[in-house]
């Protein structure tokens, strides 16, 4: 009797004790049992509720978190028996020939990878000793009804005559749509497994911090080094359209640092340069001050108290002040039906 002692890559130690050479065993085979949904938040499981002769792998995945509850899906119909296959005829004892090393198959480790990445299936041992590690990314949160009740299951077929030793490869591992089912389907057959995964990846993650303006030349945009202001050459804007509902901000602006022409403290606005008006100004305010050494107005008519409803007593006490040591006054008083001059009027003769 021999004893040999083999180390997994997980540094796990497994004893195996070997006994005389006996007759040549039973080929290893390999199926997929069931695969389910877990709860959102689980980790993603592989076990074999099988034997490692005759593997059945049961695979748990988990969904994303449960969305709004959706209607109840109605009762699927019960499963329809399986035929019972047919008993093979036993072949004739062949020779005893030298013990042949039995495949075996194991589940080395399952991890749950992050949100987004993509499914990996990878063999840690070899192909007559493998042992298959599985990383499961987490689902997104789905918007998943409730499940409909599950069907009843068929009965069992009578178990075949032993087929030829089995294989086992990964075929496709793809990335499905967010909040859909993982699957796990067998393209390949009962001794010949090809497994195809399919994951379903996480949601999109939150919207990232906005960006701040970085230093350096934008073209025709250069920003400075404090990374919070812009310098706009000259010549770049030809047009520039506004929202409505904008609000700007306005303290200064000018041709070149020696020349400011339009500058604000938050409350008063000062223009200081010459200044058209091609169509009309009205100014709503209660006064309006004139600073200037000479005034030409092109009207014949200056119009005094253009209130909404003049009358006589609303002008009374208007008309020109002239400013002096005291002042020189030319008043309109209704109660006397006359113009009222403050100092001696000079007719010229003639």
């Amino acid at each position: 009797m021999t004893t040999t002692v083999v180390r997994d890559p997980n540094t796990k130690v497994v004893t195996i004790t070997t006994g005389s050479t006996g007759p040549q065993g039973l080929a290893a085979t390999v199926t997929v049992g069931t695969v389910t949904t877990g709860a959102a938040g689980s980790s993603a499981t592989v076990t074999n509720s099988g034997t490692s002769g005759a593997a059945v792998f049961d695979f748990a995945i988990p969904r994303g978190a449960t969305g709004a509850t959706g209607a109840t899906g109605a009762a699927g119909p019960t499963g329809a028996t399986g035929a019972q296959g047919a008993a093979g005829a036993t072949g004739a004892q062949g020779p005893v020939g030298a013990t042949g090393a039995a495949a075996t198959i194991a589940v080395g480790t399952v991890s749950t990878g992050a949100a987004g990445s993509s499914a990996t299936v990878a063999n840690s041992g070899t192909s007559g000793a493998a042992v298959f590690d599985f990383s499961i990314p987490t689902g997104a949160t789905g918007a998943t009804g409730a499940t409909g009740a599950t069907g009843a299951t068929g009965a069992t077929g009578a178990t075949g005559p032993q087929g030829p030793a089995g294989s086992i490869s990964v075929g496709t591992v793809t990335t499905l749509t967010a909040g859909s089912s993982a699957t796990v389907t067998n393209t390949g057959n009962s001794s010949t497994a090809v497994f195809n995964f399919g994951i379903p990846h996480g949601s999109t993650g939150p919207q990232g911090p906005a960006g701040l303006v970085s230093d350096g030349d934008k073209g025709d945009i250069t920003v400075a080094n404090n990374g919070s202001s812009m310098t706009i050459d000259a010549g770049v804007i030809d047009n520039a359209n506004i929202s409505s509902t904008a609000e700007i901000a306005v303290s200064k602006l000018a041709n070149g640092t020696a020349n400011q022409v339009l500058t604000t403290d938050g409350t008063d606005v000062t223009w200081s340069d010459d200044l058209t008006i091609a169509g009309n100004l009205t100014v709503n305010g209660t006064q309006t001050v004139i600073n200037s050494t000479t005034l030409q107005v092109d009207d014949k008519n200056i119009e005094l108290a253009t209130i909404d409803a003049p009358s006589d007593t609303s002008a009374s006490g208007g008309g020109i002040i002239l400013k002096g040591t005291t002042d020189h006054t030319i008043v309109w008083t209704n109660s006397s039906d006359s113009w009222d001059f403050s100092e001696h009027v000079n007719i010229a003769s003639g």
